[in-house]
């Protein structure tokens, strides 16, 4: 049976692009009204390179820059290109990712008909990968294009990879720089090389021997790919410190290299569900969803045997149906660099990262179309109407779950309706507990979030500290700071808070020592420094050294951070300019402080009649204020149902 004869009323494959193009860009047109959500706050509004930095700060920055981790300098550079185009309109960030996800699909389906499909199969697998609901994180969350520039990158590497027109020194230069550019988009181009392998066997004329006509035809492509990657570690190396390396989900870490793979296994039933059926979709898939499996979990065991099913039914396909083949075998191969085998992923499973690996499912059009090309008519018309209702559904599906990222309160809303088991729910709750002024019930969330995590969540442990410093829990506080030390010492917060806990529990040389490391650490910005310079502007105060600590309470105060909290800051300058008979510098630092109260209770606690001590709680602006500077309690939501 022909699986790749055009027929020859067939469209121009320009005309079928756009038409691909359009669908793609019209099932994501409500993507415009979502705002920034998640990540793109991280990223978009506060990466100090986009904020106020230069071209060249942009190609050289890390993706995640506190700390540093992952190099994405091409996708930076587009959201460099938008704030410089735009401003900080998120509608037009969101347009550019709608504009990339089309140009995306037209590429596909032109790859599509370059491996000889029919038109009416190329169109089928360009429109399912056009509205599978999987790809809703990667376009509708700005920061998800990453995962979309890298498939254009991708894609249009393969069409060069199998031009004709083109000759073969051109073609793997050309192949080369796009591998590059993907890799500069995102590490899951890593697998392009295994990718046109597969494209190489699927193009190869019947008979011919794949593996042979690479070695003897595209030596020059693995040359410039090879050169490619290279280069990219290189970088990599030059802007992270290590070319090859990871930052692992929380609850991934500490697990052994076999312990990872095991629960990577686990998830491959998941992947497959995901394609075939994506009814749920969630913005996180940690272990409330996911359990982290061990060896002797069924799970573990299904995923396994549903892998080695897959593995078997490529290899049975491989001279009659390649096409079934060559899906299956691309899955594997593009998902593979964040599947947790190679090392340790973000996450158990992301459905963002499954952008590239599911044009997999657009390879299946191809022998679908030319089976359903041998029966009846009826028979096909019932078979194009129920393909027709997919593609609904699909689209249907994606429309609903566009408006999830408009925000990131819409995200954790949605993840709180359906899955309010979540670490990241349980989390979220404890941090708006905490901000309502309700500290125990907020240590009680953070608890439980913690015991989904372990001890590898920095960001909890140092809100949790903070949390137990302002209840008087030094000691607690320092047990939790503590356990973060052996695997994140570089994180500055976590001794900026055992500063302030070492200098509540009275242990002024270790406090200094703490609040010095916080300002020397690499990825201290102002903020941290601010605040561990003030914890060691009241520790020189306590120990006598009035001079050392007049100064470091100067630049504390200048800095930036809250308006209530440099108001305390300009205070303690104040009682120090008074101590050293600088009257008048102390009412002008009095006054300063004034001005920056955030409430009558609080400006009128701004005095130095009678002179405060440096260990009072109206100084230590980490620890409950007096009752009279007490904020009203806000109102928080109640607990998500199902908590």
């Amino acid at each position: 049976m022909d699986t790749t004869e055009p027929r020859r009323s067939a469209p121009r494959p320009a005309l079928l692009a756009l038409a691909a193009a359009l669908l793609a860009a019209l099932v994501y047109a409500n993507a415009l009204g979502n705002g920034w959500a998640y990540d793109d706050e991280m990223i978009v509004l506060q990466h100090p390179a986009l904020v106020d930095g230069s071209w060249g700060d942009v190609l050289t920055a890390g993706w995640w820059w506190r700390p540093p981790a992952m190099y994405r300098p091409l996708t930076l550079l587009t959201l460099a290109m938008d704030r410089e185009l735009w401003g900080n309109q998120p509608a037009l960030f969101h347009a550019t990712n709608v504009v990339m996800h089309a140009a995306a699909t037209a590429l596909l389906l032109l790859l599509l008909l370059r491996l000889r499909a029919r038109p009416a199969a190329a169109f089928l697998g360009a429109a399912a990968f056009a509205v599978h609901p999987v790809h809703v994180e990667a376009v509708a969350n700005v920061v998800g294009r990453a995962e979309v520039l890298a498939a254009i990158l991708v894609f249009a590497a393969c069409l060069l990879h199998l031009s004709r027109r083109v000759p073969a020194w051109a073609r793997a230069a050309g192949v080369g720089v796009l591998y590059l550019m993907a890799l500069g988009a995102k590490e899951i181009a890593l697998a392009l090389p295994l990718l046109l392998l597969l494209l190489d066997a699927l193009d190869a004329e019947p008979g011919a021997m794949p593996l042979r006509r690479v070695v003897r035809e595209r030596w020059g492509m693995a040359v410039a790919t090879a050169l490619a990657l290279a280069a990219f570690l290189a970088l990599r190396r030059a802007v992270l410190g290590a070319a090859v390396g990871a930052v692992p989900a929380p609850y991934l870490e500490g697990l052994s290299t076999t312990e990872r793979w095991a629960a990577a296994v686990a998830t491959w039933p998941e992947y497959v569900r995901l394609l075939l059926w994506p009814a749920r979709l969630s913005a996180e898939w940690g272990p409330d969803l996911l359990p982290v499996s061990g060896w002797g979990d069924a799970r573990t065991w299904l995923g396994l045997a549903l892998g080695i099913a897959a593995f078997a039914l490529a290899a049975a396909a491989w001279r009659r149906q390649r096409w079934v083949s060559v899906a299956i075998l691309w899955f594997a191969a593009a998902v593979f660099p964040i599947s947790n085998l190679p090392f340790g992923a973000g996450a158990l499973v992301t459905e963002r990262s499954l952008y590239l690996p599911s044009a997999a499912v657009a390879f299946l059009a191809p022998p679908l179309v030319a089976l359903l090309a041998g029966v009846r008519p009826q028979v096909r018309r019932l078979a194009a109407l129920a393909m027709a209702m997919v593609l609904a559904l699909g689209a249907a599906r994606t429309w609903v779950r566009t408006p999830t990222w408009e925000s990131t309160d819409t995200v954790f809303l949605t993840m709180a309706r359906d899955a309010p088991e979540l670490w990241v729910v349980q989390w979220r709750l404890a941090k708006l507990l905490s901000a309502g002024g309700r500290e125990q019930e907020a240590l009680t969330w953070y608890a439980r979030a913690q015991a989904k995590t372990g001890p590898h969540h920095t960001a909890m442990a140092v809100e949790s500290a903070e949390l137990l410093l302002r209840l008087g829990r030094p000691a607690e506080a320092e047990r939790a700071l503590l356990t973060q030390i052996p695997r994140h010492a570089e994180v500055p917060h976590v001794h900026a808070q055992l500063a302030r806990a070492r200098f509540d529990l009275g242990r002024y040389a270790e406090a200094l020592a703490s609040a010095r490391q916080a300002q020397n650490t690499k990825l201290a910005d102002e903020g941290v420094r601010a605040n561990a310079l003030y914890v060691e502007s009241l520790t020189l105060d306590v120990l006598g050294l009035r001079a050392q600590a007049t100064a470091a309470a100067r630049a504390a105060a200048a800095s930036g951070g809250a308006a209530g909290r440099r108001g305390t800051r300009w205070l303690s300058y104040a009682r120090l300019l008074r101590l050293s008979g600088d009257t008048a510098g102390a009412a002008a630092a009095l006054d300063s402080a004034r001005a920056l109260a955030t409430s009558p209770a609080q400006r009128a606690s701004f005095t130095l009649e009678p002179l405060p001590g440096p260990r009072s709680l109206l100084l230590r602006d980490w620890a409950h204020p007096p009752e009279a500077e007490a904020p009203a309690e806000p109102a928080v939501a109640p607990a998500p149902r199902g908590l």
